[in-house]
């Protein structure tokens, strides 16, 4: 037997409700934020030594990800890239590694 869902919740209302919370939250943020930069113009300079701060950690982050992934690149390079013995060639000449890398 078929269940009729008597569920009527409008989800385009809802989310028509939200936009309009965010963005009203939004215009009264930064009408708050004027409003404190004229009357203490010095937190223009605060604003912009926080975005400096900011972009500087961002980098520095970046820049720690790109070593991590250097590391472990040449860990994987050291790897594959290790020249096998002659001796081990004779014996198995086809089980040793070789990997040619393309250089732009």
């Amino acid at each position: 037997m078929i269940h009729v869902n008597r569920n009527n919740k409008n989800f385009v209302s809802d989310a028509f409700g939200t936009l309009f919370t965010a963005s009203l939250l939004m215009g009264l943020s930064l009408l708050a934020l004027g409003v404190l930069i004229f009357v203490f113009p010095q937190l223009i300079g605060f604003l912009v030594a926080a975005f400096i701060l900011f972009a500087g950690g961002a980098v520095l982050y970046g820049a720690w990800k790109v070593w991590q992934v250097k590391r472990e690149v040449k860990a994987v390079q050291d790897e594959w890239m290790t020249q096998p013995e002659f001796e081990e060639i004779k014996r198995r000449p086809y089980t040793f590694r070789r990997v040619t890398w393309i250089v732009r």
